[in-house]
Order: C-alpha cells, then structure tokens, then sequence
C-alpha cells in the first residue's frame, strides 16, 4: 500500500513526500525480504539462474519498493540473454517508481543495444523516449547527453546529434570550471 501511495505522489511530483513512502514501504517488507535474498544469494553461487528468478521475484513481491531488487532480476535476466524479460522488469520497475533515472537509462541502453523488438527503428525510437525521460530529471548529465548523440545519430538525425554533442561539450566546460574554482 506505501509503495502505490508512492508511486500516485511521485506522479503528482511531490517526490519528498513520494521517498517517504517508498523508504516506509522498503523498511516493512525488508524482513521479508532480506530472508528470501538470503535464498538468493547461495542459489547465485551456484548459477542456477532459474532459482536465482523466482526468489528475486519472490523479493519483489515481499518489498515492491526496493529499486535494488529490480536491477539484480534485469541483470539474471541479461546474463541469460533474456533481455525481452529484462526490459519487462525494468519496466515494472519504471512504473513502480517513476522518477527512477538510473531504470530509464538502463532502458534506453537495453534497447538500443540489444535486439529487443524485430524493428530496429522502434528500438532506437524506444531508447530516444527513455533517454529524453532520463535528460528531463538530470539536464546536465554529460554522459546522458552523449548517448542522446549517439541514438539521435543512429536515429539519423544529425543535427539533433550535434545539439546534444554541443550540450555535453558545454557540460564539460562548465564542470572544468567548477572543479579550477574548487581547487582555488
């Protein structure tokens, strides 16, 4: 119920109070959870990846709201080139917690870099939308605004691509900047 209610606030942008619930819901069904990753982990040391899904998923279930959780299923996924359930986790991830930059960046490189649809353009289309998502909480990110680049590049948009180059270039000078003055 804290996560839900997390997830509305965090829609509404009322993201302080939307972290409330989201770490009220963590801490209730850390217990829970904490047991089940216990499982996890010794059935990680063995690399039975399928054991290694269902008590992940099992830990999904017993605390919603823990990001972490989320990543360590996309990536049993990935490491079994399951990237269509990959996407799908970071996507319930994406809709649990929508303001989760790290899931929409994660998305964009998941689709861009891997075969996820059988049309190459909606990929590159799909990576576009998740990486625009991501530059609308952190603007200034050099590292995003250069794969924004690379995909508006791949997109076939080169003047997009040079805006985006030009954007990180800026970044990067004015990170410069900041750390001379720093170290004055």
């Amino acid at each position: 119920a804290a996560a839900g209610a997390g997830r509305m606030l965090s829609l509404e942008g009322r993201s302080a109070e939307a972290d409330r619930y989201y770490a009220q819901s963590t801490a209730s069904g850390r217990a829970a959870a904490d047991a089940i990753l216990k499982k996890y982990r010794a059935a990680a040391k063995k690399k039975d990846f399928y054991t290694e899904e269902w008590y992940l998923d099992e830990a999904i279930k017993a605390n919603p709201a823990d990001e972490d959780v989320y990543y360590l299923l996309a990536s049993v996924h990935r490491a079994r080139k399951n990237n269509a359930k990959a996407a799908a986790v970071l996507e319930k991830l994406r809709f649990m917690h929508p303001t989760s930059e790290k899931a929409y960046v994660l998305l964009a490189h998941l689709y861009y870099s891997e075969r996820i649809y059988k049309n190459r353009k909606q990929e590159i289309d799909t990576a576009i939308f998740y990486m625009e998502t991501a530059l609308a909480m952190s603007p200034s990110n050099m590292e995003h605004l250069e794969f924004m680049a690379e995909l508006q590049r791949a997109a076939g948009n080169e003047e997009k691509a040079k805006l985006f180059e030009d954007r990180s270039r800026t970044e990067m000078r004015i990170d410069g900047e900041m750390k001379k003055k720093d170290l004055q």
